[in-house]
């Protein structure tokens, strides 16, 4: 190794305090400059005064934009601009329930009011009826029974999706586009009639013991009869008649009857087409009124059995109509 290439190491004890250990100037920090760096001097220029102030400017503008990031909120200087009306969480103003009837084949109207008729549905309204006591249906009157939209010229029977209010207001185009307009037919508003659903397989509704769900399927049964919406013939008339008799009446004396008396209640008991086809010239005679057999043909038979049996024995009469 040559003797004029070597390498001298100076040791160099610093100061354990930081506030003692001086530091070179640096015109771009913010280190104090009172203090001298051996063999140099500080010296203030204007430039110099001017980057300082600029330097600490740009810090504190920096400071404040980390100090907005970490608190929004606090550190926002402007007011806060309020959501639009449709996304506000205010109370909206209550509308007023819609006041709806709803009838029954049993003589029963329910009144009921319906706070927000604009989404509520067939399906609702059933679940609401059965509710009531006063009609004493139990669950499965849901599938049996549901809701009809009828007038003197339109019947329509409801789905469980339709909306009550919807099929109201579009009414008007239902009867132009199904029925025929004369000017002697004058159209009433719709009705809202607690039905029996006729997609209900009859097989199961053969089935039925529930005594209310009976006592409401032989009421609309008995209304159609009446009516002549079943074209049934005569004898299967009187048949129905006199069930319709031993039920309404009671067991007791039904011979008491006479033929004055169902004629002076004859819409009660028998379909006025009866009448229609008997006042015919041909026939003659006052015993084949459709009253006075009636009242022979209850002197003749014996009806016997509790109420629900003749229910189901007027409704199983009823089955037999390829119509029902």
């Amino acid at each position: 190794m040559e003797s004029d290439k070597y390498i001298t190491i100076v040791p160099v004890e610093y100061p354990r305090n930081r506030q003692q250990f001086i530091r070179p100037p640096d015109e771009y920090s913010d280190f104090p400059q009172n203090r001298n760096w051996p063999h140099t001097r500080a010296v203030r220029t204007e430039s110099s005064t001017m980057r300082r102030k600029e330097l600490k400017r740009s810090l504190e503008h920096k400071r404040s934009h980390n100090h907005s990031l970490n608190d929004p909120i606090q550190s926002c200087s402007k007011p806060i601009i309020s959501a639009p009306l449709a996304f506000q969480t205010a109370p909206k103003p209550k509308k007023n329930p819609l006041s709806v009837y709803i009838y029954t084949m049993a003589d029963i109207v329910l009144h009921m009011d319906i706070e927000d008729a604009n989404t509520t549905t067939v399906s609702d309204l059933v679940d609401i009826i059965i509710q009531q006591k006063n009609l004493g249906l139990s669950r499965i009157a849901k599938n049996i029974f549901t809701i009809w939209m009828k007038s003197n010229v339109l019947e329509i029977q409801l789905k469980p999706h339709h909306k009550l209010l919807t099929v109201f207001q579009k009414w008007s185009s239902l009867e132009d586009k199904y029925c025929i307009q004369t000017k002697k037919i004058i159209f009433k508003e719709p009705i809202l009639s607690f039905q029996r659903n006729v997609f209900f397989p009859r097989k199961d509704e053969e089935k039925i013991k529930d005594q209310k769900i009976i006592e409401l399927l032989y009421a609309e049964a008995k209304y159609n009869v009446l009516q002549g919406r079943y074209p049934v013939e005569v004898n299967h008339c009187l048949m129905l008649a006199s069930l319709q008799c031993r039920i309404e009446l009671g067991p007791n004396n039904l011979q008491q009857y006479t033929s004055s008396f169902f004629r002076d209640n004859r819409e009660r008991f028998l379909p006025s087409h009866l009448y229609k086809s008997w006042s015919s010239w041909l026939n003659l005679d006052r015993k084949s009124t459709p009253h006075s057999r009636l009242a022979d043909h209850l002197k003749h038979i014996q009806i016997t059995g509790s109420d629900r049996r003749l229910y189901h024995k007027y409704l199983e009469c009823c089955y037999m109509l390829p119509f029902y």
